[in-house]
């Protein structure tokens, strides 16, 4: 009776254990945060990418500044790295959290974080491209409907939105404060072309 009832059981437990190590991964991340306590506001925990021994995690700023310069000697465990957005679908800066779990269901890193995440100096996948986002998305409590819209719907927009406005108060060409306002309209340029694309910005021209 007692071997029959302990051949039940096993099977019966053992099958609501995970058996993919994502899965027991994902678990821990969302176990840990739980424990550690939900942010108030809404959010988001995304896969960003299986990591490597080696691979080196940061978080760059608005400002262009690199978070927790002291973790640039990599990791020392392969495992999977997740990223609590606190604000998903905003812009940088904004509060977020990036962990690592290792093989063995172990937290080995664990950084509060403002800026972009990046890996090995890049900005992974899921955080560039929405398709990739929404499918990488693990725990959900942003409240926030996540169309599956392709990819493809930026290009689009970027080629009906042809003109824009940037407006500088009390500067013309008759003015000494010209060169400023040149300046401005070439930092102002430049800057639309890094956060929106050179192939989306053609130009910023200067209008009397």
């Amino acid at each position: 009776m007692i071997l029959t009832l302990v051949s039940i059981t096993f099977p019966i437990l053992s099958a609501c254990i995970p058996k993919d190590p994502v899965e027991v991964a994902t678990k821990k991340f969302i176990d840990f945060i739980k424990s550690e306590g939900e942010p108030d506001d809404p959010f988001t925990g995304v896969l960003l990418a299986e990591v490597e021994v080696g691979d080196v995690i940061t978080s760059e700023t608005a400002e262009g500044n690199t978070e927790f310069q002291f973790q640039l000697q990599g990791l020392d465990q392969a495992g999977w790295l997740f990223y609590l957005d606190e604000a998903p679908g905003a812009f940088y800066d904004h509060p977020g959290r990036l962990v690592v779990v290792n093989k063995n269901r172990q937290i080995i890193f664990d950084e509060k974080i403002q800026g972009v995440p990046k890996l090995n100096g890049a900005v992974p996948g899921p955080i560039l491209l929405r398709s990739q986002y929404i499918s990488a998305v693990i725990w959900d409590k942003s409240k926030i409907v996540l169309l599956p819209i392709g990819d493809w719907i930026d290009i689009i927009i970027a080629r009906i939105i042809r003109k824009g406005a940037v407006i500088t108060s009390g500067l013309t060409p008759s003015q000494s404060l010209y060169a400023e306002a040149r300046d401005a309209r070439n930092l102002m340029s430049t800057s639309f072309k890094t956060l929106m694309g050179t192939d989306t910005v053609r130009d910023v021209r200067y209008v009397a």
